[in-house]
């Protein structure tokens, strides 16, 4: 067990990116989510995790499951007692829990001590793309990030650990570029009463 700063093992960290380094098909990950329709607007997503990194390592696989819906201003769900975030605000979730890994990371590494870190991150989309109303844009057209940071760094230190993360997010490099290389397959499962004669 290394030094531990922000509650990160910055020796771990370390060890890891030389393992990458010198092995860099190890660093080639697929991450997995499916999702089944429940009723209505609400869905149930599994997300399927493979343990195990190196080769002498056994890998296993761990699954946990959420459920998303759409709210009733969208042709949802009744307002539950449980609410769920709907499919663009997992977006912003994943987005917002992306940046606050990257800084408390970085920052572990920098060994700027994080005290408290909140980031607040908010996205303007126009609905009517959604349904089937021309519009500009169908995603989102803008997002804000506000992170309030208490730390030990002075603000030049904070200012090149954010550029930092910036630069080596993924989720702000999938929802800041194009990607043009996503794949879309379909199969059609009849059901009983579409075999029925």
């Amino acid at each position: 067990m290394g030094d531990k700063v922000c509650g990160i093992d910055t020796v771990q960290i370390t060890d890891t990116v030389n393992l990458f380094q010198e092995f860099p098909e190890l660093g080639q990950f697929r991450f997995k989510a499916a999702a089944d329709w429940i009723d209505a607007g609400r869905s149930r997503i599994t997300i399927s995790r493979n343990y195990g990194l190196t080769p002498d390592e056994e890998k296993s696989t761990k699954n946990f499951e959420l459920e998303s819906e759409e709210p009733p201003i969208l042709i949802g769900v009744p307002v539950s007692d449980k609410p769920r975030a709907c499919p663009v605000e997992l977006v912003l979730s994943a987005l917002a829990s992306c940046l606050t890994m990257g800084i408390t990371f970085n920052a572990a590494v920098r060994n700027i001590h994080i005290h408290a870190l909140h980031i607040d991150v908010q996205g303007d989309i126009d609905f009517r793309g959604y349904l089937g109303i021309p519009v500009e844009r169908l995603g989102y057209h803008h997002i804000d990030i506000h992170c309030q940071v208490e730390s030990s760094a002075t603000d030049e230190e904070l200012q090149e650990l954010i550029q930092y993360v910036q630069k080596t997010s993924p989720l702000l490099d999938i929802i800041g570029n194009t990607l043009h290389d996503i794949s879309l397959r379909v199969t059609s499962l009849q059901d009983d009463a579409r075999r029925a004669p």
